[in-house]
C-alpha cells in the first residue's frame, strides 16, 4: 500500500502529474509584513545558533520546505533495498558467486542459485548487492566513484527497465520526497533504451549524417519512438492509480550540473549572460563529488552565487548515492556557509525555473513581490481573495509556488525546529 504523496510530478519531457489538492475561498485580511519578516528572522537565527551541530541542522533542513527536486533520474533514485524487495516478490533468484540477480525464467539453470526471497537470511549476500548497486562502500567496490556509480545501474537494470515496476519506482521516490517537504518532482527516465542502443550499434557511425539518419529510420527508429510514447502513456495511467494524480506539462531553460563552467572561454562573461537570461543551474553536490571528484572550492558553486546565476539543489541519483535532497541542503549549508534566506532562494528557484506550466506567482525571480492579483493575500491563510484564487486556478506553476510559500509560513511559525 502506497500513501498518497502531496506532490506534482513531471516525467521525462512528455508527461506531468499534479498530485495535490488545492482549494481557495473568499477574501481574508492579510497578516502584517512585519510578522512574516520576524518569523523568518527567528528561523534564520536558529540556524545560525546551531550551525556547529550537524544533527540539529539535518533536522532543520529535513523539516524545511524545499520546493522541488528538478534533476532526478528515476532508476538511480530508487534505493537498492526496494529493488531487492521487488526482486523477491517477482520471483528472481540470486547468483551468490557473481553477486548478481537471475531472472525468474533462468532460476533453474544452476543449483547454486537461491530465491531472492531468502536474501534476508543471507545478510552477507544482501549487503554485497547493496554495495554493488550503490556508492555506499567504495572501499568494498575497489573502484573509482565514477566507475562504481555507472556500473551500479546494470545490477538492477532488469527490474528498473520493467514497465511493471515503474509505478512502484515513482511512488517510492515520491513518498520519500513528501517526507522531506518537497512539493514538486521532475523525474527523468529512459524508455526503449536498450533497443535504441542496439539499433545504434547495428547502423554504426556514418560521416554522411543524412544517410545515417535514413538508415536509422529504415531500421525502425520511428517504431521505437512510438513504442516509447506508448510506454509513457501506460506509465501515466499506472502512476495515476498508484498516487492518484494527473495534469499537463511545459518547457524551460536550464543546465544540469555545470561543474566545468570555469574551463569555458570567458567564463565570467558567460555567467553574466546566464544571469541576464535567467538560465538556472541544477547543482548536484554529492553526485559531482562521487563521480567527478569535484567538491569544496573546486566546485564553481561560489562563482555562480557571486555572479548571481540562478541555482537550485538537486539529488541526481539519490538511491545510488545513498542520500536525499535534505542531505544536499545540509551539505550546501555547512560547505558554503549558506543562511536560511539563501536556502529559501534555492527552494524558490526550483519552482520558478521548473517545467510546471503557467505564469509565475512572482513579479520577478528576485522574489520580492507577488503578482498584483495576489499582492494583498497572505500564503498560509485558509482563504484568499477571489482575484488571487482565479489567478492560481489558471497556473500550475503559481499554485505550487503558493503552496511552497504557505509551507514556509507554517515552518517559520514553529517554536522549535527539531
Amino acid at each position: 500500500m502506497h500513501r498518497r504523496a502531496p506532490l506534482s510530478l513531471f516525467l521525462g519531457i512528455l508527461t506531468s502529474y499534479s498530485c495535490f489538492i488545492f482549494s481557495v475561498v473568499a477574501q481574508v485580511p492579510s497578516n502584517s509584513q512585519h510578522s512574516s519578516t520576524r518569523s523568518e528572522a527567528e528561523a534564520a537565527s536558529w540556524l545560525e545558533a546551531h550551525r556547529s551541530q550537524p544533527g540539529a541542522l539535518r533536522a532543520f533542513v529535513q523539516r524545511m520546505p524545499k520546493g522541488g527536486d528538478i534533476h532526478s533520474h528515476l532508476s538511480g533514485a530508487v534505493y537498492a533495498e526496494h529493488y531487492l524487495e521487488w526482486a523477491a516478490t517477482d520471483g528472481y533468484c540470486v547468483n551468490p558467486k557473481m553477486g548478481t540477480l537471475v531472472e525468474p525464467k533462468a532460476c533453474g539453470q544452476d543449483s547454486n542459485y537461491f530465491p531472492a526471497s531468502e536474501l534476508l537470511n543471507r545478510i552477507s549476500v544482501y549487503d554485497s548487492l547493496i554495495n554493488r548497486w550503490s556508492t555506499r562502500n567504495l572501499q568494498f567496490a575497489g573502484k573509482s566513484g565514477h566507475d562504481q556509480f555507472f556500473e551500479a545501474f546494470s545490477g538492477f537494470g532488469s527490474i528498473s527497465d520493467s514497465m511493471s515496476r515503474r509505478d512502484d519506482m515513482v511512488a517510492s521516490v515520491a513518498n520519500r520526497a513528501a517526507s522531506q517537504h518537497i512539493t514538486y518532482l521532475e523525474l527523468m527516465l529512459t524508455v526503449q533504451g536498450s533497443e535504441v542502443r542496439q539499433l545504434g550499434r547495428e547502423v554504426g557511425w556514418n560521416k554522411d549524417l543524412q544517410e545515417m539518419h535514413r538508415q536509422l529510420l529504415k531500421r525502425g527508429l520511428t517504431k521505437l519512438v512510438t513504442l516509447g510514447s506508448q510506454q509513457f502513456a501506460q506509465l501515466e495511467g499506472e502512476v495515476s492509480k498508484t498516487l492518484g494524480c494527473g495534469t499537463p506539462s511545459a518547457q524551460a531553460s536550464r543546465i544540469g550540473h555545470g561543474v566545468d563552467i570555469l574551463f569555458e572561454e570567458r567564463p565570467f562573461e558567460l555567467m553574466e549572460q546566464m544571469r541576464r537570461l535567467g538560465v538556472l543551474v541544477e547543482i548536484c553536490l554529492t553526485s559531482n563529488e562521487v563521480i567527478l571528484n569535484v567538491q569544496g572550492d573546486q566546485h564553481p558553486f561560489r562563482e555562480y552565487w557571486k555572479a548571481g546565476v540562478p541555482m537550485t539543489l538537486a539529488s541526481d541519483d539519490e538511491g545510488i548515492s545513498r542520500i536525499d535532497l535534505s542531505h544536499e541542503y545540509l551539505l550546501a549549508t555547512t560547505r558554503y556557509g549558506l543562511g536560511y534566506k539563501d536556502l529559501k532562494r534555492l527552494a524558490r528557484n526550483s519552482l520558478e525555473y521548473s517545467f510546471a506550466p503557467g505564469n509565475s506567482l512572482w513579479k520577478s525571480p528576485e522574489f520580492k513581490a507577488m503578482v498584483a492579483a495576489c499582492a494583498s493575500d497572505t500564503p498560509g491563510k485558509t482563504s484568499i481573495s477571489q482575484g488571487c484564487s482565479a489567478f492560481l486556478q489558471k497556473s500550475d506553476r503559481a499554485r505550487i509556488q503558493w503552496q511552497l510559500e504557505s509551507e514556509f509560513a507554517r515552518f517559520e511559525s514553529l517554536q522549535n525546529w527539531l
